[in-house]
């Protein structure tokens, strides 16, 4: 058989009982066999949602963990890809800066929706320089990291 999907010669749903195309089955590959399901992605979704109508405090439970297998391990991707660091190295750095904005100090994050600190990096050369509150983030973005623009808004505050 080879690598890859096997062929199948339009299998017909347990629950259904219609024949389908291969697109309308879930694919599985086990060490003993390989293969498709038994019914069709129409009656398993109906069969899931069924089943969580049912069992909505197991639906939750079971959603939930899994929820937190693949949040550190999607930050660790979004780390990676964004700004070249492991969430280790994520949590390395707001261990040094001791839980708290690298400017301010606050230890609160900013808005209710954030949950982390922001990777703050120099766009130029991609160098990751600390983790920041919202506020914080958003000012040095509003200046473009542009430090005459600091100083100016500095002289500004103190003629004021």
């Amino acid at each position: 058989m080879g690598i890859g999907k096997p062929r199948t010669i339009n299998p017909k749903c347990r629950v259904c009982g219609e024949v389908l195309t291969e697109k309308n089955w879930y694919w599985y590959f086990r060490k003993s066999r390989k293969g498709i399901s038994l019914i069709c992605k129409t009656c398993w979704y109906k069969k899931r949602r069924d089943w969580d109508k049912n069992n909505p405090e197991k639906s939750k439970a079971i959603t939930h963990r899994a929820h937190l297998k693949r949040k550190d391990k999607n930050r660790n991707c979004i780390y990676k890809r964004e700004y070249g660091i492991t969430l280790e190295e994520y949590n390395t750095i707001l261990l040094k800066q001791n839980g708290k904005c690298a400017i301010c100090g606050s230890e609160t994050v900013g808005r209710k929706t954030d949950k982390n600190f922001i990777v703050d990096h120099d766009h130029k050369t991609g160098k990751v320089r600390g983790l920041l509150c919202h506020k914080c983030n958003a000012i040095l973005g509003m200046a473009q990291d542009n430090i005459k623009i600091f100083e100016e808004a500095i002289e500004y505050l103190r003629r004021t």
